[in-house]
């Protein structure tokens, strides 16, 4: 009971402090700045410029036009880097499939010479040979 009667005092006196307090009316918010806001989902959720392109279009002289402006700079840049990195990630991947294929050309060369180099000792053993006979043909008596 004592709550109930506590309330009861305690609940007009808020109410009328309240009504003593300065009313603050909702302040409008000016249409650029709507636009932008707008403008900025719809960047969010498609990736659209449009709706900044229009907004540039609409308040040419607005400090959110200017924001709308580095918006689509900067979204523009963005575009440019991801463009050029699939480009340099594809060149990058084409030069090392180069590099493979020049790493087995190089692998294949090394063995070749090394045959090469076996073949010439060979040679060269035979020539030693045919000049040892050669020699021991001239010297023979006829």
């Amino acid at each position: 009971m004592r709550r109930f009667i506590f309330l009861a005092v305690l609940l007009p006196t808020l109410i009328g402090c309240a009504q003593l307090l300065p009313y603050r009316e909702k302040q409008a918010v000016p249409p650029d700045q709507l636009s932008f806001s707008e403008a900025l989902d719809a960047y969010r959720t498609d990736h659209s410029l449009k709706k900044l392109q229009n907004l540039q279009r609409n308040y040419p002289d607005s400090a959110w036009s200017a924001r709308a402006e580095t918006l689509i700079l900067c979204v523009r840049e963005r575009e440019r880097y991801k463009t050029l990195l699939a480009e340099n990630k594809q060149a990058f991947d084409t030069r090392t499939r180069d590099m493979a294929v020049l790493q087995q050309n190089n692998e294949q060369l090394l063995r070749d010479i090394e045959e090469l180099r076996m073949t010439n000792r060979k040679l060269t053993e035979k020539i030693e040979q045919l000049k040892g006979l050669l020699i021991q043909l001239e010297q023979r008596p006829q």
